[in-house]
């Protein structure tokens, strides 16, 4: 087990990573959903973050050389859930506001 600024700092990396990687994903796929009139927004937006966040997090984890199951749920998994929820919450919002524009 490794200390825990060590835990932290690598996992501050892996954080800022997969948001990294997940921005322009997650841009792109918004828009899409956009364009295509979304029935149910707040499920096209978690689809929209699941996917953008489970794309990131795929490459990060090719990258990333610890393997302790603590580090991936606590680094990889938890950003995967709450980007998707995030989305969720933005796709209520805009995606429901621009549908009935």
């Amino acid at each position: 087990m490794r200390s825990g600024w060590s835990f932290l700092a690598s996992g501050a990396q892996c954080l800022l990573c997969i948001l990294g990687f997940s921005a322009i994903p997650w841009t792109a796929l918004f828009v899409a959903v956009h364009r295509a009139a979304p029935l149910d927004p707040p499920v096209m937006g978690a689809y929209v973050g699941a996917a953008a966040f489970l794309f990131a997090a795929a490459t990060v984890r090719i990258a990333c050389p610890i393997d302790e199951e603590l580090h991936l749920l606590a680094w990889h998994m938890v950003p995967i859930a709450t980007g998707a929820a995030l989305s969720a919450v933005a796709g209520a919002r805009w995606l429901d506001r621009w549908h009935q524009a």
